[in-house]
């Protein structure tokens, strides 16, 4: 097939979906397609959040070192002006979330999301601008929402220009009353050959218990949700490298969480990827495994009251070729203290994690988020 019009298909097939539902909406409605703009400032949403940490390491080749860094800082802008239409603009600080020790951070706002949407309802919503591609939970989840601290280097191959986002359009939906979830979406991705081909990026997820509702997810609910949900995602870009050599990455996931009969809330994720043609040291396969355990009982510090989360995490990543100064492996032992779910938590977390060169390098963490 010709190089652009392959381009195109991807392109004008989510925009003929596109197409065809708003006429399907707009014949069902006339009376309610007349925007009120107004409502646009009414409904506008903003929020704020902010995850800081200490963090305390031994390395070889570094020497001890003692950090403190703003992991994340955010701000949320999201307005819904009229039935189906709506926006969301997100900005963090650029360099969010360094790795390794004696890592600095950049201080300077960046645009994480900017996207423009059509929302359907439960079977097609459109997004178009800047978004988290379909991939894997960990990056569906994002820090905040994650069952640990530090964000699992096992799914860096996933191609990203900050913090997994890229530029493109997806529809996304479910069906089945929510127990069959999919997205499919074509990007920018690589921008190093002359063919210019864009990237296709899916995702699929089956939840055989309660139903996670939306686009993003999390890894943990805290007991709210009984949950065993499957996923498969993957991203493929033709000539991505080279022409004739492309980028190919997927990976599956699980999270499996229920109620115990003592009040307590048993929590499993794991998930196992695989990347080539990544231009860089990911190519390779890689995997992760989590459990955790939140007490059943309360408890008070001061006038905070909290649950506890004991966890442990294993990650390894197999790579093609040899990386030096990467982790390969790595073993986290964790505790939460969680206020108020997602939105205010405090966590310590002990790594240790070796790389292809070096001894053991073991790491402390301190870590606060909160979000308003």
């Amino acid at each position: 097939m010709n190089t652009n019009l392959r381009k195109c298909t991807w392109v004008f097939s989510l925009l003929a979906i596109t197409l065809f539902v708003t006429q399907s909406v707009v014949a069902q409605d006339e009376g309610r397609t007349k925007l009120d703009w107004g409502d646009w400032a009414s409904s506008i949403t903003a929020g704020v959040g902010l995850r800081t940490s200490y963090n305390r390491a031994d390395d070889p080749t570094v020497g001890k070192t003692n950090d403190f860094n703003i992991d994340n800082a955010r701000l949320y802008l999201n307005t819904a002006g009229h039935d189906i239409l709506g926006a969301e603009l997100n900005f963090d600080i650029n360099n969010a979330q360094g790795f390794g020790a004696g890592t600095t951070e950049s201080g300077e706002f960046r645009v994480l999301d900017a996207i423009l949407k059509i929302e359907f309802g439960d079977l097609v919503n459109i997004w178009m601008g800047r978004m988290i591609a379909p991939s894997d939970r960990a990056n569906l989840s994002g820090p905040y929402f994650q069952n640990n601290w530090a964000f699992p280097y096992t799914q860096f191959g996933y191609y990203n220009i900050f913090q997994g986002r890229d530029d493109g359009i997806m529809v996304h939906g479910s069906v089945r009353e929510g127990k069959v979830e999919y997205a499919l979406g074509v990007y920018d991705g690589y921008d190093n050959t002359p063919s210019d081909e864009v990237m296709v990026a899916g995702r699929l997820s089956v939840n055989l218990l309660d139903v996670e509702e939306g686009y993003y997810t999390s890894s943990t609910y805290h007991g709210t949700k009984e949950i065993l949900t499957l996923g498969f995602a993957f991203q493929n870009q033709q000539d991505a490298v080279a022409i004739g050599t492309d980028y190919d990455a997927y990976n599956f996931d699980l999270l499996y969480e229920r109620p115990t009969s003592s009040g307590g809330v048993v929590t499993l994720e794991g998930a196992y990827y695989s990347f080539a043609g990544t231009q860089s040291e990911n190519d390779g396969h890689s995997y992760f495994l989590l459990v955790s355990y939140m007490l059943a009982s309360e408890y008070s510090v001061g006038a905070l009251t909290g649950r506890v989360v004991p966890y442990f995490r294993h990650q390894e990543f197999t790579r093609d070729a040899n990386a030096a100064d990467l982790a390969v492996r790595s073993n986290d032992f964790g505790i939460h203290y969680v206020i108020h779910g997602h939105n205010a938590r405090l966590t310590m977390e002990y790594s240790d994690t070796d790389t292809d060169t070096t001894e053991e390098v073991d790491s402390l963490k301190l870590g606060m988020q909160l979000q308003f």
